[in-house]
């Protein structure tokens, strides 16, 4: 995937060093490298590259960016270090906006502003600009415990009405949650047998993305963004 950067750039959320008095109105390539997935938020973009590494650029003016400060950039930049991204969302707007990511272990992370208590971990204010890990919601999982998220499906996505789950889990009773991008919790849905399927009526929802975790206990063996249209 070749990511192109489009709209406004008073931020640098296109990515390719724009101008910031000026608009994108046709598409132009974000850097050189190939991306297996990319999230445009609020002033701010992200991309995962095929080597597990995250990067981020735009708006940075709370840390949603999670690159340890808050300074806004032009171009992408690499969070931390890890090798090990599969998702990233980037919720709220202006001064509450926070960053949500997930990684290939299961575990949910997040950084920028906390004033909502956006973490999930209990705590409000005291943002922070670096990834951090969102113990109120998942566990690092052994190997054997993420290979479950190869058993569970959700269709169709993007979804208006109703999403089908399909799963087939190593223990009953596991559980689906719902979050927005403030990081609510919105619905649950318990799975009672170890195979089946279900639905999740979305009918209500505004139009938006939200965050689909499926839980064991305290484990997360399924995260994935959910779009309703």
């Amino acid at each position: 995937m070749v990511p192109c950067g489009l709209g406004g750039g008073e931020y640098g959320q296109t990515g390719d060093n724009f101008p910031s008095s000026y608009y994108r109105d046709t598409p132009t390539q974000v850097g050189t490298s190939a991306w297996s997935k990319v999230f445009a938020g609020w002033k701010v973009s992200f991309g995962i590259k095929p080597d597990g590494t995250l990067w981020a650029w735009g708006l940075n003016d709370v840390g949603q960016l999670g690159i340890g400060n808050t300074t806004n950039q032009f171009t992408p930049v690499q969070v931390g270090t890890d090798t090990d991204w599969v998702d990233v969302v980037s919720g709220g707007a202006g001064n509450d906006q926070f960053t949500i990511a997930t990684k290939s272990d299961g575990t949910v992370w997040s950084w920028g502003d906390n004033q909502g208590g956006q973490y999930g971990n209990g705590t409000v204010g005291n943002p922070v600009y670096v990834p951090t890990l969102m113990t109120g919601l998942c566990a690092t999982l052994s190997t054997d415990e993420f290979e479950q998220e190869n058993v569970f499906t959700m269709y169709p996505n993007p979804a208006k009405d109703v999403v089908n789950l399909a799963y087939n889990l190593t223990d009953a009773n596991a559980t689906v949650e719902v979050f927005d991008l403030t990081g609510r919790l919105i619905q649950n849905v318990a799975l009672n047998s170890v195979t089946g399927s279900s639905e999740l009526n979305v009918s209500s929802y505004p139009a938006g993305v939200y965050l689909v975790l499926v839980k064991q206990g305290e484990a997360v063996v399924f995260s994935s963004k959910l779009v309703v249209e």
